[in-house]
């Protein structure tokens, strides 16, 4: 999701049709470790170095224009959490751009939670 100075974004639309799976938006007070143990089972399995901690995450999503508990979407199932997606800030030609990104578990892939 974008966030834009001034705009309040919708609530979140209904969960994907799949059975057990529901979305929300972070909790900045305590989804750090869980976005990160997401994104180290996905890099692993993918073979993608980066390996973040809970505080790595926090520290790299606290960046002008972005608000990780309005722009990351968490996807959760048994109160696991499965997949996440959200938007990061970058600067192109001296412009800021939104680039998305999104992970989905190694073993909750190719089941209709795409991010």
């Amino acid at each position: 999701m974008l966030h834009i100075t001034g705009v309040v974004p919708s609530p979140l639309p209904e969960s994907p049709p799949v059975p057990g799976v529901r979305t929300r938006f972070l909790d900045a007070n305590a989804d750090y470790d869980s976005l990160a143990e997401l994104i180290r089972a996905c890099h692993a399995h993918d073979g993608i170095p980066w390996l973040p901690n809970g505080a790595t995450l926090r520290s790299e999503m606290s960046v002008e224009d972005i608000d990780p508990a309005r722009d990351v979407v968490l996807v959760e199932s048994d109160g696991r959490l499965i997949a996440a997606t959200g938007v990061e800030r970058a600067l192109r030609d001296g412009a800021p751009v939104y680039v998305p990104w999104g992970h989905v578990a190694p073993d909750r892939r190719r089941r209709r939670i795409g991010c």
